[in-house]
């Protein structure tokens, strides 16, 4: 299995997308099976619902995901009791889907995780990616993505760990900072040794 993270709008997906491309491994995201979970009715979502309160909750039950959100990357108590419950749902569920997939097609599955290194993952994983792009990048990319103000983009970006941390715990680095020729250059050299590693 390759694990596949970075800063927030490093540009994670768009580099995992182009590296199953060049290698013809499948994908599966841990942001996508959070929000299986969290998107309907059940244990995950009232384990929830319990450990932070109506507050983060409408009316017809489903979560306030804008304001849960907002919590998460602003107050460190709230996200630490948020991680300590959702990750290990969220880790069994991964392990399931990539089981799945090693199962179906007999090759890799590159897994993209966020929070890879700050969920304690890494030695879970035959090869790690670190999507790189600098903070005032991601900053810029978060504003346009989700139009977010300057104040609330710095904060987003400053509250996960340190992208300069997560490259040196890295086997390899895609600098996704410039221009997208740049990066799919840096995709197919390690999609080219990656096949060569499973082959």
């Amino acid at each position: 299995m390759i694990g596949v993270t970075g800063g927030v709008s490093s540009g994670k997906s768009a580099v995992v997308d182009r590296l199953c491309f060049e290698t013809g491994y499948s994908s599966v995201s841990a942001d996508k099976v959070a929000n299986d979970l969290l998107g309907v009715p059940g244990r995950p979502l009232d384990l929830l619902r319990e450990l932070i309160g109506d507050a983060y909750f409408f009316a017809d039950g489903r979560l306030d995901r804008k304001l849960f959100r907002q919590a998460l990357f602003t107050d460190v108590s709230f996200r630490k009791k948020a991680d300590d419950l959702l990750h290990p749902l969220i880790h069994a569920s991964l392990q399931e889907k990539v089981h799945s997939l090693e199962v179906e097609t007999g090759r890799p599955v590159i897994a993209e995780i966020p929070l890879l290194y700050e969920a304690g993952w890494q030695n879970e994983f035959s090869e790690i990616i670190v999507v790189y792009a600098t903070d005032p990048v991601c900053v810029k990319r978060l504003m346009m993505r989700d139009g977010l103000g300057l104040p609330e983009a710095k904060r987003t970006v400053a509250a996960q760990k340190p992208i300069a941390e997560k490259a040196l715990l890295a086997d390899y680095v895609i600098d996704n900072s410039g221009p997208w020729p740049d990066t799919l250059a840096q995709i197919k050299r390690i999609g080219g040794i990656l096949r060569v590693k499973s082959s």
